[in-house]
């Protein structure tokens, strides 16, 4: 059984040596390359497929070497691409004993700006190339914008319900400030898909779009009319303040200022006075601009910067009769946290903007108090009357709350809170407030 075993391997080694021989004549045989007669220029495998160029220079350097050094030789240079933006020299020269030496990419950074990035291709003539490393050397080049992520922040629409009457939502956004030009901000797809009214398709994803807002001088603030790549059937949407479009048609930031059309960067929040921003639809009455901003709502908030909340509400509760036989309407006033005290009056009939004034100025007496709590205001006579409260941060009104009701002194006395059913509580918006008044500052 030993020897069948022996006899059967033999066999087996015998089979394989014959088969191998007989299929010799199909085998891949190794061809080596000519060899290379010439210095073998190329590019090194670490020249980088994107290029950043400066927009303070005027050129760039990308290396070329060689296998071969030992003598001094020109190779020709040819480049492809550009569209006439960059030039290269024709030829570089190698001295006897260099192996490695630089090309000089040349530009003018006003020609080419910033963000225009193109392909560009260097290649060394035939006579010098090599198969063994890169002579047709394929890269994008461009002047990247000068922009820095100060990170997430928040803005507070006030362009959309121009057309639509939506609500003034907030979202955030990244937001971009310019090395070159402190307080040049760009907002990047502001109007994407983080507005929260956007579904898929809403907007233009070929591309970012940048929400540019110049605040260089935080006391004349402006947008210039731009397209924000969102588009809700009627073309794309474009927004701007009304100072941006007219200094577009030739006026000057002064005279914006002194029509009142500039907005504020102040404590990192950028704001707008109520209807001096613009909005318009590429598609829609050909692009004619609507204003915009009515309420004033429209803000960025800087990355780290909260919104303080200076609301405040007004509930009448009833009438109040002391042991003098003395009257008062009695209200509960309540506000936030970040109020540091509020004004209080009554006046007879319906909210004006005179009555607003009066508190602000002192004309209508009023009560100062400090925290949310009831209050008791002396009424002498029948009528309409209506509670008016004010907050205020430092010197600064913030908020009105105001709720109007009928007082008789015949009714009863005071009715108690818990039984009282809030009314609704007419709010008017800080910006509103100074809008009215003027500056309250």
């Amino acid at each position: 059984m030993k020897n069948r075993k022996y006899i059967y391997g033999l066999m087996a080694l015998f089979l394989a040596i014959t088969t191998l021989y007989s299929c010799k004549d199909d085998a891949i045989s190794y061809v080596p390359a000519d060899k290379v007669e010439n210095d073998q220029v190329y590019f090194p495998s670490t020249s980088s497929l994107s290029i950043n160029a400066s927009s303070v220079a005027t050129f760039h350097e990308v290396t070329i070497a060689r296998v071969g050094s030992s003598s001094a030789i020109t190779v020709p240079l040819t480049l492809t691409g550009g569209d006439g933006l960059y030039s290269i020299p024709s030829s570089v020269t190698f001295n006897a004993g260099q192996s490695e030496t630089t090309i000089k990419i040349s530009y003018d950074p006003e020609v080419v700006g910033f963000d225009n990035f193109t392909t560009l291709k260097i290649s060394i003539g035939e006579a010098f190339k090599t198969p063994y490393g890169i002579t047709d050397y394929t890269f994008k080049i461009g002047i990247p914008a000068p922009w820095k992520s100060l990170g997430m922040g928040t803005i507070v629409d006030g362009f959309v319900g121009a057309f639509f009457g939506v609500a003034n939502l907030s979202w955030e956004v990244e937001i971009q400030e310019n090395d070159l030009t402190p307080g040049f901000f760009r907002l990047v797809n502001p109007y994407a898909a983080k507005y929260p009214y956007n579904e898929p398709g809403d907007w233009d994803t070929s591309q970012d779009y940048y929400f540019e807002i110049h605040a260089e001088n935080p006391d004349a603030v402006y947008i210039n009319m731009q397209t924000t790549g969102m588009d809700w059937g009627y073309g794309k949407f474009i927004f701007g303040s009304l100072a941006g479009y007219y200094m577009a048609q030739g006026q000057t930031l002064e005279q914006q200022i002194t029509a009142g059309r500039t907005g504020t960067f102040k404590d990192g929040i950028i704001t707008f006075p109520p209807s001096t921003l613009a909005a318009g639809m590429a598609d829609y009455n050909g692009g004619a601009l609507r204003i915009a901003n009515a309420q004033g709502s429209f803000m960025v908030l800087m990355p780290g910067v909260v919104l303080a909340d200076y609301s405040i509400d007004v509930t009448y509760l009833g009438r109040f009769t002391n042991t003098d036989d003395e009257s008062f309407a009695v209200a509960e006033v309540t506000f936030t946290e970040d109020v540091e005290y509020a004004k209080v009056a009554i006046v007879s009939g319906a909210p004006t903007n005179a009555a607003i004034n009066g508190i602000l100025d002192g004309s209508i007496e009023s009560i100062e108090i400090e925290e949310s709590g009831t209050v008791q205001l002396p009424v002498e006579s029948d009528g309409t009357y209506t509670i008016i409260a004010i907050s205020f941060a430092g010197d600064e009104a913030q908020e009105v709350g105001y709720e109007t009701f009928n007082f008789s002194l015949g009714t009863s006395t005071i009715v108690n809170p818990a039984n009282v059913t809030r009314s609704l509580i007419n709010k008017i918006s800080k910006e509103n407030l100074i809008n009215s008044i003027g500056n309250v500052r």
